[in-house]
């Protein structure tokens, strides 16, 4: 396994067998960390903040939607579903960082 790879002199055999796309033990712990801390900021925002920020960036398996479509739907303004998804990103942060 010490030996250059066939071709690649500059690698060992083993480091062609490694999967340079599979992160390590930490890096997989710390994304489930950070999934995890993103799941319940997510569940304590209301349901309107919910909403709105699951259709803008197709959070459970929702299709995008622009301001407009989500407007139309819950019949408030473009620039009113502006600011709740402003507020609720806002909250989101405030969350996720409170909880590290």
């Amino acid at each position: 396994l010490s030996a250059p790879a066939p071709g690649r002199e500059d690698k060992t055999i083993a480091d062609t067998l490694e999967d340079e796309e599979q992160g390590t033990p930490e890096s997989e712990l710390a994304i489930k960390e950070d999934q995890m801390a993103f799941a319940e900021a997510f569940a304590a925002l209301s349901p309107g903040e919910q909403f709105v920020l699951g259709r803008r960036f197709e959070i459970g398996n929702l299709d995008h939607e622009t301001l407009k479509q989500i407007g139309r739907k819950i019949k408030r303004s473009r620039q009113r579903i502006q600011q709740i998804e402003s507020q609720a990103k806002g909250r989101l942060k405030k969350l996720i960082l409170s909880r590290r």
